[in-house]
């Protein structure tokens, strides 16, 4: 069952019928959107949460504006649905401990939504990162900048849950997925300083840049950009090691790694014709094989909250003006 049929929600939809998923059902509070839904591809909605989790749906993908994912999430894992929840895992840290103990007790199957780990580049970036070969990570800019407006261009941005702070909008949540990769890459914070705010360039309440230096446990120095304000769009990583480098940019399409023994490059290329679709269907196909094999996925509701409570750090740090220590 998806909750929430908005683009992403559509997205998944599509996908699972792709996949042979099983019977595929979908909520929405929105009527026009369930019809828009039921016309395109052929399924039953429901208007009622109630109504549709009285049809005894094995997996919940959740798909509603952030500040609405713990309340749907709950409802779902206390009728036992397996719990694939889009990122973040919510806007706050409430309620998310009693969700955990749900999921726990239960013992579900749960993946908080982390399709940039699918993609080929941040997948070859963890890859060499964990073999090994270039020794000691010392330091990373992890960076993801774009243009708001042309996110829908159908839609005034203005309106969207984006732009509304209600909602669990602005760039350090809604960017969460370079925070998440920080995190993959080289585990849980001691530490964030940040700036970041409303800059007054696209007339929206949430904040639009974030600029974060970050204290690794591991003793990594990183940093991550985030931001709404730039007129291109722009994805990459950069990480110094102790034997040499990797550079990930999204728009070249390829990994290079700077090998110092030996003076040397290796460059990695992403599949020609590289569909981006492919990283949610991958994401779907894991989740579901870590569901039929009961076995926890790398991004549960524990791990998610973790991330959640950096995000949350990021945004504290900047309301404050000091660095800000994580308990993880």
């Amino acid at each position: 069952m998806v909750i929430g049929c908005g683009s992403i929600g559509k997205r998944h939809i599509r996908n699972l019928k792709a996949l042979k998923a099983g019977n595929v059902i979908a909520h929405d509070v929105n009527a026009d959107q369930c019809r828009n839904v039921e016309q395109e591809f052929g399924i039953k909605t429901y208007s009622s949460l109630d109504e549709a989790l009285a049809q005894n749906p094995d997996i919940a993908l959740i798909c509603t504006p952030t500040s609405l994912h713990i309340p749907a999430a709950m409802a779902a894992a206390r009728k036992g649905c397996h719990l694939f929840i889009e990122k973040p895992l919510s806007h706050t840290l409430e309620g998310v401990d009693e969700l955990i103990e749900i999921v726990a007790q239960k013992k579900l199957i749960s993946l908080v939504g982390c399709n940039m780990r699918f993609h080929h580049g941040p997948r070859k970036v963890k890859e060499i990162i964990d073999s090994g070969i270039l020794g000691r990570i010392f330091s990373a800019r992890i960076q993801t900048s774009s243009y708001l407006p042309d996110w829908r261009p159908s839609y005034n941005y203005k309106e969207n849950y984006s732009a509304r702070a209600d909602l669990g909008g602005g760039c350090v949540l809604d960017c969460i997925h370079e925070i998440d990769l920080a995190r993959w890459y080289f585990g849980d914070i001691k530490s964030v300083y940040s700036i970041t705010r409303n800059i007054g360039a696209l007339g929206i309440e949430t904040e639009e840049i974030s600029e974060t230096v970050c204290d690794f446990k591991s003793g990594v120095v990183g940093s991550i950009h985030l931001d709404y304000i730039s007129r291109t769009y722009e994805r990459n990583n950069h990480i110094i090691a102790e034997k040499g480098s990797i550079f990930w940019d999204f728009r070249k399409g390829e990994v290079e790694v700077y090998m110092a023994d030996g003076d040397k490059w290796i460059i990695y290329h992403q599949p020609l014709n590289y569909d981006i679709n492919l990283i949610f269907v991958d994401e779907l196909s894991y989740f579901i094989a870590c569901m039929e094999n009961k076995q926890n996925t790398f991004n549960d509701v524990r791990e998610a909250a973790k991330t959640l409570q950096f995000a949350l750090a990021i945004k504290q740090s900047s309301i404050i003006n000091k660095s800000v220590s994580i308990g993880n």
